[in-house]
């Protein structure tokens, strides 16, 4: 049986995954933790520490007063003026996470839900969290602005979970709400209907078999992109592909945040934006970028 949790891992990192599944490598990075959208600076992980830190004592029911204190206490705050500041900036963008969150709060209570797929005589295994029975909803969330491998990974779970239980079919939605460096940034994605997400969930389980064996040409980033100008170009086919495979490469050559693995793989030249990048972005992503909404419907 393959997890969930490892085709996950592989989706929304395949070079890491690669490297750090065949060769060993494991590079002193710490991706859970820092928000794409802010420098790699010690400010931006100081700036992700207040956040994270305010979230959760936020959620704990903490009152503002003693909450700031004790975030203050961590060190993490600038002295004087600054670090008032600083935190009164963070606790309203912090408040503004929780009440987003907040109307979800079904999906906080309920048990996991247990996954057990068959998919071209291979079995996916493992428990979705954050799934709410009751509005059909599965949320996933992070601080930090939603990024293309979080965009994969609320796609992956509900593709699994349409596939665990077809009795509802497109009326289940996934979202991904992020903490941005200035407001909060929701994302939502439709269910296809439980043929579909079967046939997509092999096609990922297919892409993972390869990923065992050879460093795939699939950045999330810039295969994202290929999906996105690929399934809105007007043209035909192979002009549409074109366009697609030039934006993924503007995409990773400026990228500010480049991901270490990815560098490492392909000797910092990126991968071939050849046919092989565009099957795989066109197969993978263009459902996904298919499903996502602003808004749920």
């Amino acid at each position: 049986a393959v997890p969930l949790e490892a085709l996950i891992a592989f989706a929304t990192a395949p070079a890491r995954d690669f490297l750090r599944g065949r060769l060993g490598l494991n590079l002193a990075t710490d991706d859970a933790t820092l928000a794409e959208d802010e420098p790699f600076a010690l400010v931006g992980l100081e700036r992700w520490q207040v956040r994270n830190r305010t979230f959760s004592l936020s959620r704990q029911g903490i009152e503002p007063a003693r909450l700031a204190a004790l975030v203050t206490a961590s060190g993490a705050l600038p002295q004087g003026a600054q670090g008032a500041l600083t935190q009164a900036d963070t606790q309203l963008l912090v408040d503004a996470l929780c009440a987003e969150l907040a109307k979800h709060d079904g999906a906080f209570n309920g048990a996991p839900l247990e996954v057990d797929v068959t998919l071209d005589g291979h079995r996916l295994t493992g428990a979705l969290e954050g799934v709410d029975g009751a509005s059909n909803n599965l949320l996933c969330h992070r601080i930090g602005a939603v990024r293309a491998k979080d965009r994969i990974e609320a796609w992956l779970k509900l593709l699994a979970w349409a596939a665990t239980e077809p009795g509802s079919g497109d009326d289940r939605w996934a979202c991904f709400i992020g903490l941005g460096s200035q407001a909060v940034d929701t994302v939502w994605f439709q269910a296809p209907p439980p043929e579909a997400a079967h046939a997509q969930l092999g096609a990922w389980l297919a892409a993972w078999r390869c990923g065992q064996s050879e460093l795939m040409p699939f950045l999330p980033e810039a295969s994202l992109e290929h999906a996105k100008v690929f399934s809105k170009s007007k043209g035909d086919a192979a002009a549409a592909r074109q366009a697609g495979l030039a934006a993924a490469a503007r995409k990773w050559a400026g990228s500010a945040f480049p991901d270490a693995y990815e560098s490492l793989a392909f000797g910092g030249q990126g991968p071939a934006f050849g046919e092989r990048f565009a099957e795989l972005a066109e197969t993978l992503l263009t459902p996904l970028v298919g499903a996502e909404r602003k808004r749920r419907a």
